[in-house]
C-alpha cells in the first residue's frame, strides 16, 4: 500500500468529511475511490464545474432574500426596469 499525503483548505475537507461520514465512507476509501475512477475514465471521472458558475455568497443571498419576498422590485415593462436601474 502507498501513503498519499496532501493539502487542502479546512473548509473543504470538513464539508467533504460531512458528507462522507453520512454516506458510511471514510476519507480513505474516497480517495482509492476517486483514483479507481480516475483509472477507469483515463481522467477525471466528472466534468469540474467552472468557478464562474458557482454562485457567489452575494447571489446566494439575493436568492434566499428573493424566496423570503424581500428586495422585490416590481417592474412594468422593460423600458420600466432599465430606468429604475438607473436611478
Amino acid at each position: 500500500m502507498a501513503r498519499i499525503q496532501h493539502s487542502i483548505p479546512e473548509e473543504v475537507k470538513e464539508k467533504a468529511e460531512w458528507i462522507l461520514k453520512r454516506q458510511g465512507i471514510t476519507p480513505a476509501v474516497a480517495t482509492n475511490l476517486f483514483y479507481v475512477e480516475v483509472i477507469n475514465h483515463s481522467g477525471l471521472p466528472f466534468k469540474p464545474t467552472p468557478l464562474n458558475k458557482i454562485p457567489s455568497q452575494l447571489t446566494l443571498k439575493t436568492i434566499q432574500e428573493s424566496k423570503e419576498g424581500k428586495n422585490i422590485i416590481k417592474v412594468k415593462n422593460k423600458e420600466d426596469l432599465f430606468r429604475q436601474l438607473k436611478e
